[in-house]
Formats: structure tokens, C-alpha cells, sequence
């Protein structure tokens, strides 16, 4: 008995299920696999549903105008709450989920002083110079090669 090649679906039938797909999808009932793609051309891929996509989108907004509403640069944000620069710009990207403690303390840290100067005393001193206002003469002076 002779085996039968699988059947190749046509390319109607494709488009069909793709717009299937993305239908489910818009309605959140299915995850489909995303590519956010960035200004420097970097490219991350995950599975969400729509709702969980503009979520994180908008969380990763969310965490900008916090960080820009404290005037602290990427470096310097992610040494205030111990984290990397490259991480928290994947962060505002929307390219990698934030953790909600992270989140949460940020919006602590903006809206108690308090809970940003203990934030800074443990970080140590590198996080004061590494705000957004902060010149290029300022930085080079802090790192002692003014």
C-alpha cells in the first residue's frame, strides 16, 4: 500500500484560518504569538491575548512617566530598585513583563519622598548622579574625570 503525501492546504484556506486566528485572538480567546519590534530594529516575540498585550503596553507607559516623573534616568532608576538598565528598557519597551512589586514600588517611591530617600541610602551613591536633568559635565565630574 502506497503512503499519500499530507495534503498542503491551499493558500485560501490559510488566510481563512490566519483571519480565524486573529479573530479569536481579538476577542481574547486565544493567545497567539506577538512580535513587538522596536526603533533600533530589536525584535521580542511571546504568546499573549489582547487583553494581556495592551495590558503590559500599558503598564510599560505607565512605568516611563513614573521613572521621567522622577527624573531619573534609565541607569539611575534601575540602581534605585536594584535591577539593570538593559531591564528596565525592556520594561518600558513593553518587551518583558514587569513584575507588579516593581511597579508598585515605583509608584511609592514618586509619590512618598520618604520611601525614595531610603530607596537611595540603600542603594548607595551611585544613584544620584544618574538623573535625566543631569549634564554631561555633571556625569563626567561624578565619575572623576571632569
Amino acid at each position: 500500500m502506497k503512503k499519500r503525501a499530507p495534503s498542503i492546504p491551499s493558500v485560501a484556506q490559510q488566510a481563512r484560518e490566519g483571519m480565524e486566528s486573529l479573530d479569536k485572538w481579538a476577542e481574547g480567546k486565544t493567545r497567539l504569538r506577538v512580535t513587538l519590534a522596536t526603533r533600533d530594529g530589536k525584535r521580542t516575540t511571546f504568546r499573549a491575548t489582547r487583553d494581556e498585550l495592551q495590558a503590559q503596553l500599558k503598564r510599560a507607559q505607565d512605568l516611563k512617566a513614573i521613572r521621567a516623573g522622577m527624573n531619573l534616568s534609565q541607569p539611575g532608576f534601575a540602581h534605585l530598585i536594584r535591577s539593570t538598565p538593559p531591564t528596565v528598557r525592556q520594561w518600558e519597551q513593553g518587551r518583558r513583563a514587569i513584575p507588579e512589586p516593581i511597579l508598585t514600588l515605583a509608584k511609592l517611591a514618586r509619590e512618598m519622598p520618604a520611601v525614595r530617600k531610603r530607596l537611595e541610602a540603600m542603594a548607595g551613591p551611585a544613584a544620584a548622579p544618574a538623573t535625566a536633568a543631569a549634564s554631561g559635565t555633571q556625569k563626567r565630574a561624578a565619575m572623576g574625570r571632569a
